[in-house]
């Protein structure tokens, strides 16, 4: 018998048939046969170093056992072929999320800043890919590449080598902040804003990643507690609010006053206070306000004579005879009650009649012109 023919091989991974050098995650199958004389199958598992031989073929179950390089060659009695060598590879590649800042991220996880993605593989990875928010299909993805064009859900996956894929890695990217709307009962307010209204409330919202956490900081505290979304808080004084979403971006802080209490009023004729509905002979009269809370915003006067008021400025000497209404109003729209005196000073040739007792205080009782007899009865209390 004369064989200058080496045996004839076939490599297959799940029943194709593949190139020396390749990758599978399929049974990998070795053949070899020889029509002149007896042949064998050398091979070398991921394992050992050295060869083992067998006849007929080689089969080699995909389970992670067996994963790694696999060598094969055919050999009869007097020649042998080229060595073949696939990869068997059963374990997907492992992908991992990170922000800008190097921080990693967990699947499912939100963040504030821009997204990257790198994956790892024992037989090497092949490809990346990333669906964006607002896509469904899978596009091309260089590892490590920073992504923040959009805001929402970013989804990310790698591929071996031998054509495993990764489990989906998720992340949402968010950078809005989040906003609040303060309420002084059911009306909204402005930051920096007054009301009397029976309580104030505050509710926040983020279209994006979601509201985390809302915090308030209470009249007369300097720190913040946790605070649930339209709690109605009834305490006088001024409260702070923030929010923070799920992406850890936090809200501008703002301030409402609640004032539930009047302002007061003080009269004055001359430099003596003077309770309302007092007269007085002083040569002016005059009011000033004050309010603890919001502090006071307007002051109004309806001079001798007038059907209306008139804005007042605080402490303003009025020197006209006859009888003053004043009230004010303060930053939260509380109204004072409205308190009157009547200025009555002594005409030209007039003289105040006044009464003394024992502490030499004096009360103006009346007036006479000057040269006229009068007569004063005095009673009991």
């Amino acid at each position: 018998t004369v064989d200058t023919t080496a045996p004839s091989v076939s490599l297959k991974a799940g029943g194709s048939t593949i190139s020396s050098g390749s990758y599978t995650n399929k049974a990998i199958t070795f053949t070899a046969s020889d029509s002149y004389s007896t042949n064998r199958i050398y091979y070398r598992s991921p394992s050992s170093s050295s060869y083992t031989w067998t006849t007929g073929s080689k089969s080699v179950s995909a389970t992670s056992a067996n994963n790694g390089w696999w060598y094969f060659y055919g050999s009869d009695t007097y020649q042998s072929t080229s060595t073949y060598s696939v990869y068997l590879d059963t374990v997907a590649p492992v992908g991992k999320i990170t922000n800008s800042s190097g921080t990693t991220l967990s699947s499912g996880s939100y963040t504030n800043k821009p997204v990257k993605y790198t994956a790892t593989d024992t037989g090497g990875v092949s490809y990346l890919q990333v669906q964006t928010p607002g896509s469904s299909s899978w596009a091309s993805y260089s590892s490590g590449t920073a992504l923040s064009s959009a805001t929402g859900w970013y989804y990310f996956r790698a591929v071996d080598k031998a054509g495993n894929i990764s489990s989906t890695s998720s992340v949402y990217y968010d950078h809005t902040l989040p906003t609040g709307t303060l309420y002084g009962g059911t009306t909204v307010k402005s930051s920096g804003g007054f009301t009397n209204a029976s309580y104030v409330k505050y509710v926040p919202s983020d279209s994006h990643s979601g509201i985390q956490n809302i915090y308030v900081r209470k009249p007369g505290s300097t720190s913040y507690v946790a605070y649930t979304s339209g709690t109605q808080l009834t305490a006088e004084g001024t409260y702070y609010f923030y929010c923070t979403d799920k992406s850890g971006n936090s809200s501008s802080t703002v301030n409402i006053t609640l004032d539930k209490t009047v302002p007061t009023g003080t009269l004055y004729g001359g430099t003596t206070t003077k309770s309302s509905g007092s007269y007085t002979n002083a040569s002016y009269v005059k009011y000033t306000a004050s309010d603890s809370l919001s502090g006071v915003n307007a002051i109004y006067v309806k001079m001798p004579g007038s059907s209306y008021y008139t804005s007042y400025s605080s402490g303003t000497q009025l020197a006209t005879e006859g009888t003053y209404y004043f009230y004010c109003v303060d930053k939260a729209g509380n109204e004072s009650s409205t308190v009157s005196i009547t200025l009555d000073a002594p005409a030209a040739g007039e003289l105040d009649i006044l009464l003394l007792d024992e502490t030499h205080d004096a009360e103006v009782i009346g007036s006479a012109a000057a040269n006229t007899p009068i007569t004063l009865t005095l009673r009991p209390n």
